[in-house]
């Protein structure tokens, strides 16, 4: 265990550096060089220094940033990368007409639903957020690991697309502000907001959350913040839309007992449509089709599987040069192609008929107009009446009296009096 030692020169900023070096580069000078970067009136410039020397670098009055992973010699680019210490997602909110909320609740939203997992750091950069999710460091030299750490970071990003994700702040050896340093433009510090310090993963388990064969999902551009009367609205965007159609297929065809004679073409073409917009690599979503052929009950013959998905290989990078091109399939026309029942829907999370959409929300919004003991408001007031009137007339207040205290009508009165508890 390495112990990591600065200039006595102790102060409230020195010691939250120090605890934030401990956690993001725990191997010390073992892990190789950090850039440290700093930028006055507009011109950058940058150090490479040691992991324990690189708080002695640091200036606090000015712009000052740290690269996320380390390098094993004194150069800041891709071939040099030693370390990768976490996964990070940078948040322009205030770009995209969404506020800090917003971001957290989206971040809330995808916790819940196991889409990411809980940061280790959330830090206000001085206008925008960054998501920092420490990893246990792995190599960095391999060709495959860096391509699954940026697909992972693509994979964030899509997450957080809608409320601002960075596109361009994704990459191996980027640099992050410093904690505790000035953000000279919006004139506050950088400030950790919140720290959890046992929220430490390993690259395994976020190389679950892509898939283990998508290593090499295309960068996408961001999509813009929807507004509806002021409110962002909180929807899939497209790439966990995608996904969360491809587990609805495979759902009805489980619920079908993957008899889905008459109709396997239809299944399979859609599924490897979807496969190609999660992963974006044909190897990977013919991988995934195949699979998904395997388990029916009379599957296709692979090279009847290669043949009919041709087209919608076509049709996806079609898509990608005009996204009016392609297959932009809604609810409906999946509902029909498929032969999806109401019973099936019952089970299914988007694909879905309006009315079952709308009898969802209904109950949702019910369910959260009633109190823990099932009650709507409305309800709780008319138990809360009764007791009331009747408890007064136990203690032997007139009619009159209880509806004039009560600003009741008599008749009201009386009906609470009949009525069982």
């Amino acid at each position: 265990m390495y112990i990591q030692t600065y200039d006595t020169t102790v102060c409230e900023e020195n010691a939250i550096l120090i605890d934030y070096s401990t956690l993001m580069y725990p191997k010390g000078n073992e892990g190789g060089y950090v850039a440290v970067g700093t930028k006055v009136d507009g011109i950058y410039k940058q150090r490479m220094v040691t992991v324990l020397d690189w708080i002695n670098a640091i200036d606090y009055d000015v712009n000052c940033y740290l690269s996320v992973n380390t390098y094993y010699k004194p150069q800041r680019n891709v071939r040099s990368v030693r370390h990768l210490n976490a996964f990070y997602v940078d948040i322009d909110y205030y770009k995209h007409g969404v506020s800090f909320d917003d971001v957290m609740h989206t971040l809330q939203h995808h916790i819940e639903h196991e889409r990411i997992v809980k940061p280790t750091y959330i830090i206000d950069s001085g206008r925008g957020i960054y998501l920092i999710f420490k990893i246990e460091d792995v190599p960095g030299k391999y060709k495959q690991t860096k391509n699954l750490y940026s697909a992972v970071q693509q994979y964030i990003c899509d997450l957080f697309a809608d409320v601002g994700a960075d596109y361009g702040a994704k990459d191996i050896a980027r640099v992050l502000r410093v904690p505790t340093t000035m953000n000279t433009k919006a004139n506050k510090r950088v400030t950790i907001l919140e720290h959890n310090a046992d929220a430490i993963y390993t690259m395994a388990m976020f190389r679950e959350l892509v898939y283990p064969f998508g290593l090499e999902r295309a960068s996408k551009a961001p999509v813009r913040a929807s507004e509806k009367k002021g409110k962002l609205k909180y929807l899939y965007n497209a790439y966990t839309l995608y996904k969360a159609r491809s587990e609805d297929l495979k759902t009805v065809c489980k619920l079908r007992n993957y008899d889905v004679r008459g109709m396997r073409d239809k299944f399979l073409f859609i599924y490897h449509y979807f496969m190609m917009q999660i992963h974006q690599v044909e190897q990977v979503a013919l991988y995934y089709t195949l699979n998904l052929n395997e388990d029916f009950v009379e599957p296709l013959e692979e090279k009847e599987v290669k043949s009919l998905v041709k087209s919608s290989v076509r049709a996806y990078y079609d898509h990608l040069e005009d996204k009016t091109k392609g297959y932009n399939y809604k609810n409906e026309t999946l509902i029909d192609l498929l032969e999806i029942t109401e019973d099936e829907q019952v089970h299914l999370k988007t694909i879905i008929s309006k009315d079952i959409k709308y009898a969802r929300n209904n109950e949702r919004r019910k369910a959260s107009r009633r109190s823990e003991n099932g009650l709507t408001k409305r309800q709780k007031d008319k138990l809360s009446l009764i007791e009331r009137v009747q408890e007064l007339h136990e203690q032997g207040v007139s009619n009159k009296q209880i509806a004039e205290q009560l600003e009741i009508s008599l008749s009201t009165v009386k009906r609470c009096r009949r009525a069982v508890l």
